[in-house]
């Protein structure tokens, strides 16, 4: 409340202030001056907010800290054929430091296979050019990036088994589908019927909770299904396409620390019970990794032949657009070869331009943030965040090979990427979608993220949590020590950020 933990500087003329604020009232003197032209204010979660108010001293006013996301993970572009273009995001089963609501720490799984469609990633003077940024209020640590081409018959679509949740649940593979079939029902727990808006994608997202209660966190809601008449249902498969709005570390502690609030719920999935309720069969399935993503869930075993009736709970901030299943397909048959990285290059871009895929929808909560590419904001936009980070320029050897030397990545950054195509031609009546595999990790730099104000101490495959338990021992070789001194030497500047509205002021 009161903005309490916040910082707030005040430009009039060449005069400046700054004052951190400690309760609901403060004074700054501004001597005999009748206007403030800029307010700054960094709110405890890291977002900065310029306010210009050239008005008289006296007025009032409300200001409202602005409800955008300060972390999440790196962004992904791909070149589309004329431009590059905001795909996804990427890295978002691999958090660090980051504590929920219950007070443990959130596990990290370091690896993600995310699907580009063929349409998404278009060659570019004879490669595949992809960019890898860091735009929000945190670290990014890549060790390893690969591109696969997936080819496949014309007719079938391909999907991978990303979520967010552990290794056995995101296992790598592929899953084709030839006939996507869709519910005969889809309701929220109030009765309304969901189906229509979940037959395509369209960017017209629904939501089956009926109230959030803040960023992340939702009243609790389920999404009921009935598949309809199912024949010897052996292999069923649910495709979920949506996106979640997280909570963060911040949030996670308001909510442990007041009593009428419960931790976010997964996903899980309840069949009914023979009492004419319902009982759960899996309690996580797992939910999208971030921005829109399409999951799997295995159906096998849940429904049958005699019941075709489930329901998907939760309180977590899910938002979706569309929902189909396939029954005893198998897979069809995909001939995957690798692109060869080509060359990296590590260097300062800026922040993209946030955008919406439509205003309205945004507004509503249920669209996600986009991002602008071609507009381009250089100047230094979040607070300073100490090093070391991998230092400018080619980046080859550290993306090569799983192996504990990682891009250090920090706001601003870009990291370019360019794979060869590979030698093998699509076949005839086929076509080509890519699997780009990551690993690596996120840190936010939210201030009840551990260690979220340093990019140390550096992740390693071997560790068991971070912040590391006793039992972790860190990578302490002679190639890894010179691995640091050679490429982790860059620090992240801190004046242009907190000179930003003094600048001003001393430029009057």
């Amino acid at each position: 409340m009161h903005g309490v933990g916040s910082v707030i500087e005040i430009r009039s003329g060449s005069q400046y202030q700054a004052q951190v604020i400690t309760g609901p009232k403060i004074h700054i003197g501004l001597g005999s001056a009748k206007t403030v032209d800029t307010i700054r204010i960094i709110w405890t979660d890291g977002v900065p907010q310029h306010i210009n108010v050239p008005r008289l001293l006296n007025a009032r006013y409300v200001v409202l800290a602005p409800q955008i996301l300060s972390g999440s993970c790196p962004y992904l572009y791909t070149w589309t054929g004329e431009r590059f273009e905001f795909f996804s995001d990427c890295l978002w089963a691999a958090p660090l430091g980051l504590v929920q609501a219950n007070g443990e720490l959130t596990p990290t799984r370091e690896w993600e296979h995310l699907l580009i469609p063929g349409s998404a990633l278009v060659e570019k003077d004879g490669q595949y050019v992809i960019q890898i940024t860091e735009e929000l209020h945190e670290i990014a640590y890549f060790d390893h990036v690969e591109l696969v081409a997936i080819d496949h018959p014309k007719g079938t679509e391909v999907f991978t088994n990303e979520k967010v949740g552990p290794p056995s649940l995101a296992e790598h593979r592929v899953h084709t589908v030839k006939q996507p079939r869709w519910p005969a029902s889809i309701t929220d727990g109030r009765g309304n019927d969901l189906l229509p808006g979940l037959k395509h994608i369209d960017g017209e997202y629904v939501q089956a909770f009926e109230s959030r209660i803040m960023q992340g966190l939702t009243d609790s809601w389920t999404m009921e299904f009935d598949l309809g008449s199912l024949k010897d249902p052996q292999d069923v498969r649910l495709f979920l396409t949506g996106w979640v709005f997280p909570t963060d570390t911040s949030l996670n502690e308001g909510i442990r620390q007041n009593p009428d609030l419960a931790p976010p719920a997964p996903p899980s999935i309840q069949v009914p019970d023979e009492n004419g309720g319902w009982k759960t069969v899996r309690p996580f399935i797992g939910f999208p990794s971030g921005k829109t993503k399409a999951m799997v869930v295995d159906l096998s075993g849940i429904v049958s032949a005699s019941n075709s009736r489930f329901r998907m709970s939760s309180s977590m901030e899910l938002y979706w657009d569309q929902a189909f299943y396939t029954i005893n397909e198998g897979d069809a048959p995909v001939e995957a070869q690798s692109c060869e990285l080509q060359s990296t290059h590590l260097h300062y871009r800026g922040f993209s331009r946030r955008m919406y895929s439509d205003q309205a929808l945004f507004r509503n909560g249920r669209a996600p943030e986009s991002y602008d590419y071609s507009s381009v904001r250089t100047e230094q936009m979040w607070s300073p965040i100490s090093g070391p980070f991998t230092r400018y320029g080619n980046v080859d050897p550290l993306l090569l090979a799983h192996d504990d030397q990682l891009v250090v990545m920090g706001p601003g950054d870009e990291l370019t990427v360019r794979f060869a195509v590979p030698a093998q031609p699509v076949p005839e009546g086929w076509e080509r979608d890519f699997v780009l595999r990551n690993v690596g990790y996120d840190k936010d730099a939210n201030l009840n993220t551990i260690y979220g104000q340093s990019s140390q101490p550096l992740p390693f495959r071997a560790m068991s949590q971070y912040p590391f338990a006793p039992q972790d021992q860190a990578p302490d070789s002679d190639e890894y020590r010179e691995y640091i001194e050679q490429w982790q030497t860059r620090e992240y500047p801190a004046k242009p950020f907190w000179n930003t509205v003094r600048r001003a002021a001393l430029q009057q």
